[in-house]
Order: structure tokens, then sequence, then C-alpha cells
């Protein structure tokens, strides 16, 4: 079913970059009426539908050195829509692409980007809760929560075209250009084919010697995984085939900026990258504001 909805500045932000271990911010309490995402430390089978791969696990180690620090200025702000449980964001053009969340209110959407109006949307089915979403060719890939499967949608029309099946929790997801990228809120990420969703390789998030759990919404960019890290105002910086966090950066000015502190569901949760500009479009749960802005890099 298609449906219509609705859902824009400049400034530095300094970011801080508090140990994986004390992570801070608003606390998501719950997803839904349902149980709370797991805690770390459960693990995501290699088992796809039909299909059983061999998975290598990249081993912990000492993390390398230490991550940068990186910082943002905001460019420009757009309006988000307030209902929509953001759990996946990508854009191309002036559309940015949305999966959202909650049992009986998941949706796959694609927004205008100026304006947040929403231009075409279909509805999940009920019992569905929507998770991260990325784009291969012309298709969607959008991941539901606990239901072990990937629904694929036809970019232009938004009507299913297919799915994968996979075991365990799904969060977020990101194409690299030759892979997909899965978290499932733990440590791990899993590398996964695009053509039939197997898994090729499993890697072990890496902050500083510790692993850094509840990675959440993904975007892949210049070979390396940017994600949310539920529970937090942080973005991590990953390199995929390693798990080495490179970078951090602290998303707070934002959440202070949308003035929802005290909403315990309404946490950071959206990267797009647009590569005709190199900015990022960064949003969160239930947010009435999604923010165009420029990563500032700087050394370790």
């Amino acid at each position: 079913m298609i449906l219509g909805a609705c859902g824009g500045g400049e400034g530095p932000a300094i970011a801080n970059t508090p140990p994986p271990t004390s992570i801070a911010g608003p606390v998501e309490t719950t997803r839904a009426a349902s149980p709370a995402d797991p805690v770390a430390g459960s693990t995501t089978t290699s088992t796809t539908g039909a299909t059983t791969t061999s998975v290598t696990t990249q081993p912990v180690g000492d993390g390398g050195s230490s991550p940068a620090t990186w910082s943002f200025e905001i460019i420009d702000r757009y309006p988000h829509d307030p209902t929509a449980f953001t759990q996946g964001l990508l854009v191309r053009g002036e559309t940015v692409y949305e999966s959202t969340g909650l049992y009986g209110e998941s949706s796959v959407r694609a927004v205008e980007r100026a304006t947040g109006a929403t231009i075409a949307q279909t509805a999940l089915e009920d019992d569905l809760f929507g998770e991260g979403l990325e784009l291969v060719d012309d298709r969607l890939i959008q991941l539901t929560w606990q239901e072990e499967t990937a629904l694929v949608w036809d970019a232009a029309t938004l009507t299913q075209v297919g799915e994968f099946d996979y075991q365990g929790e799904g969060w977020g997801l990101c194409y690299d250009g030759e892979r997909l990228v899965m978290s499932d809120g733990t440590p791990e990420l899993d590398l996964r084919s695009p053509e039939d969703f197997s898994v090729l390789s499993t890697v072990t998030v890496i902050w500083d010697g510790s692993p850094v759990p509840f990675l959440n919404e993904l975007e892949c960019v210049d070979g390396l995984v940017y994600a949310n890290v539920w529970q937090s105002n942080l973005i991590v910086v990953i390199e995929p085939d390693t798990g080495r966090v490179v970078a951090v950066i602290d998303a707070t000015p934002l959440v202070v900026d949308v003035g929802l502190e005290d909403e315990s569901r309404a946490v950071l949760n959206g990267i797009a990258y647009d590569a005709t500009t190199g900015s990022f479009l960064l949003t969160g749960k239930l947010w009435p504001t999604m923010f165009e802005v420029r990563i500032v890099e700087s050394s370790p």
C-alpha cells in the first residue's frame, strides 16, 4: 500500500570521546511495547536461509592506536517527520529514503530532502519492525528487528520484489559497492553478499582494545563504516576489514538542538552520506529536524 504523509544554520560542534564502557547520552529504554534491544555479547550465526557460509571472525586485538576525535559543522537544517521512528537513512540526490520502526508503524518511504514531505511510503505488516536500509542498484534492502527477514523493494515504486532470510537480529545496513555491512546490536559486523545475503566474514569492532556494543544504523563511506552507537550520542568510524575504530564523533549538540534530551526513545539514529557534496545527513528517532553537516577530520 502506498501512503502519503509529511515530514530547513551553521556553526561548529565540539566532539568528545568517552570510553566505550561509559557511553553517555539519552537512553532509549524501549523500542516499542516489546523488550529493548539485547545487551552486547550475543553473536549472529552465519546461516542465512538455506545457505550456510563459513564465516571468518576477526580476533579481538589491542585495537591499534586510539581513535581520532572528529567534529562537524552544521550546514543546514531540514524538516523531518517527528512521528518517524528512524531506523535507516540514505540519500540519493534530492530524495531521502528512510526505514521507520515500531510494530504497527513501520514503513519504507521516499522523502523530499528540502521539505521533509513524503513522496511515497509503503507500510510494513504489523508484525514486522523495520530496521536498517540500503540501496543496491535499483533495490532497497530493509532489515527487520527480530523477524529474521530482509525485505527487498523496488526503489522507484516501493513495491516488494523479494526477501532474504537471516538468523539473529537486524539493526543497521550499508553497502560499500561490493559488500553489505550489517549490525545486530552487538560489537560484531557481518559482511554479506548483496546477491544472496550470505555472510562472507564477520569482524569485531574494537575501541582501544575493548569491543564496542550497540552498533546500530550504518553508512559506508570511502572504505569506512560510520555507525550510530545506540544509547549514546556517538558515531564511531570503523575500518570494516579490521574492526578498528579510527575516529569518534560526538553529536550531542544535535541532540540539544532538537530539544528532546528528556525523551528516552528520541535518540540519535540515521546517517546518510551525499556523495555529490561530501556532506552527511544526520537525524534521530522522532526528531523534527534532519541536519546536513560537514565532518571535520583531525589527527588522533
